[in-house]
């Protein structure tokens, strides 16, 4: 950077094909992308192509679809969180549905995705499919007491999830299971600047053995 500028010249200007500029340098091709989300769903798609990317994410499923596919045809299946569902189905890839499993349930290990607790929504997804039984939709996961609350957020308030700092217990619980030291130590970073935590001294003494292990040893 010099006075504030780039002396490389980044970032690129966006451009549709590769060209040479007067230095016979070639200038890339650099298309624009973009993000979304579609009912919780990320897609990543290329400016201009926008309608494209939604109709595509519309009929494409993932094993959170499918579960909720599944909880629609399955009464047994309503008897199951989300993260047991693997113990008692199978995911068939090809199909893109889940099938009841015939044997070696027990052997398996249902985990949810670890997501940045930045991404509030998805952390508040998250803490939803650990809580609720068989939803058939985002709009059912989000409903309370038959109320369809705007936001997954609101959904897990209206629950009774946020109260007090049980849900961030339940996080550094499993945290501590795969991550080591230096990764908690971020993690409780992130909830305490990011999070809503009633009590951060005691959410610190619950885990500073934890946290401080590394440097213990």
């Amino acid at each position: 950077m010099r006075e504030g500028v780039c002396t490389k010249q980044y970032p690129k200007e966006f451009r549709g094909k590769t060209e040479e500029n007067i230095n016979r340098y070639p200038m890339y091709q650099r298309k624009c992308t973009e993000s979304v989300r579609v009912d919780q769903q990320a897609i990543v798609y290329q400016d201009g192509q926008e309608e494209e990317a939604v109709t595509r994410a519309a009929t494409r499923q993932s094993t959170l679809t499918a579960w909720f596919e599944l909880n629609k045809n399955d009464q047994d299946s309503h008897n199951y969180l989300y993260t047991d569902i693997p113990h008692y189905y199978t995911f068939n890839k090809s199909a893109m549905k889940w099938q009841e499993r015939q044997r070696g349930g027990e052997q398996i290990i249902g985990r949810m995705p670890v997501v940045n607790i930045e991404d509030s929504e998805m952390n508040y997804l998250r803490l939803l499919l650990l809580r609720k039984l068989g939803a058939v939709s985002f709009d059912d996961l989000k409903t309370v007491d038959g109320i369809v609350c705007n936001t997954l957020q609101q959904a897990s308030k209206m629950l009774g999830l946020l109260e007090g700092d049980q849900h961030w217990y339940d996080t550094l619980n499993e945290a501590i299971q795969t991550r080591a030291p230096f990764q908690l130590r971020l993690l409780f970073a992130t909830i305490c600047g990011f999070g809503e935590v009633n009590d951060i001294p005691e959410l610190w003494f619950r885990y500073k053995d934890a946290l401080n292990e590394d440097f213990v040893r």
